[in-house]
């Protein structure tokens, strides 16, 4: 294992503040999400046979619960008492990722026959690049203060 993966890996939360260090956590805690995400997605829809835009909703919802987790302590290394600010932030931030995600699932897979994790992969890219990472650098930011911690 290199030197910059150990780094990235296991260095304590007070030295993860470097940007970049944030950026490629995040962008691993996306992954690990997505992977929870698209898992849940085919199981829903093959499985339990729900529609492809209600199956992209609540898998989105699964992997946002995984993606919080890793942002806020891994990725951020945000060690501060867990604040309700912040938890409604990030739930207006899956709630919009979520709609778009679903949104475009139905247009491209329904509507254009895009496969259906095809047109998954295609939202998440997007749509994390444009709207999630933005916001949830924002949430997690140190300078983010909320009102009370719960």
């Amino acid at each position: 294992m290199g030197v910059l993966a150990r780094r990235l890996l296991f260095d304590q939360p007070q030295m993860r503040s470097e940007p970049r260090h944030q950026m490629l956590r995040s962008a691993a805690s996306g992954v690990a999400g997505t992977v929870v995400d698209f898992t849940a997605m085919a199981c829903l829809v093959e499985i339990m046979r729900l529609g492809y835009g209600i199956a992209a909703a609540c898998a989105s919802l699964v992997g946002a619960v995984l993606c919080f987790a890793l942002n806020r302590y891994w990725a951020f290394g945000d060690v501060s008492p867990l604040r309700a600010d912040q938890l409604a932030r990030f739930a207006l931030i899956v709630l919009g990722t979520m709609l778009m995600v679903a949104t475009t699932v139905h247009v491209l897979a329904g509507l254009l026959h895009v496969a259906y994790l095809a047109a998954k992969a295609i939202a998440a890219v997007v749509i994390f690049a444009i709207w999630t990472y933005p916001m949830q650098a924002q949430v997690f930011a140190p300078n983010a203060k909320g009102a009370e911690s719960i």
